[in-house]
């Protein structure tokens, strides 16, 4: 790229017939870079990085630095087998040794040797047990109320019974909720 960085394009469509590279602003777009074109120099960043940048030349622009084709390289390894292996793997939606072992039987693989398949993260992941997590009872203390509390007369009297009843049955409301409070402390 412009700045000695290398990039790696995903989500590509190859056309065999084109002489030119084009890279869509769309799927860009879609991978979360923007862009933007001003003075014939498109600059298209990611955050607040600029990713490629390109100048203006016969109304297209033309990328900066040089582009690399044809190497796609899995992993760093010098064992071409387990380069296939993996990328077969990975190409297959992560399906296990065996049942490439039966592709391979078959001759689905081409004519590569399915080797042994080493460590895949992914496939722990997926693997992993999600638990739900369980509902809590929460419980709250009670607030212990003060030992002679004012009874306070309420508008809802309507004269039926006499005061006195009234304060004995209040009275008796206030000692049985005095003793529960007492009991859970």
């Amino acid at each position: 790229m412009h700045d000695g960085i290398v990039r790696t394009l995903t989500d590509v469509r190859h056309v065999p017939e084109l002489r030119k590279i084009l890279i869509s602003l769309g799927t860009l777009d879609s991978n979360g870079c923007s862009y933007r074109a001003a003075g014939g120099v498109m600059r298209i960043m990611k955050g607040a990085l600029v990713v490629m940048k390109g100048l203006k030349q016969n109304s297209l622009y033309l990328l900066q630095g040089s582009t690399v084709t044809g190497t796609a390289a899995t992993t760093l390894s010098f064992d071409i087998d387990s380069d296939t292996t993996k990328l077969w793997h990975m190409r297959l939606g992560h399906m296990s040794e065996r049942g490439m072992d039966v592709l391979s039987k078959q001759g689905l693989l081409g004519s590569k040797k399915i080797g042994k398949l080493d460590f895949c993260e992914h496939c722990v992941f997926r693997k992993q047990c999600r638990v739900k997590f369980s509902r809590a009872v929460h419980t709250t203390k009670e607030v212990r109320a003060p030992d002679s509390l004012p009874i306070i007369p309420t508008d809802e009297d309507d004269g039926s019974h006499s005061t006195e009843e009234n304060e004995e049955s209040q009275e008796q409301q206030y000692n049985i909720a005095r003793n529960r409070l007492r009991r859970k402390i």
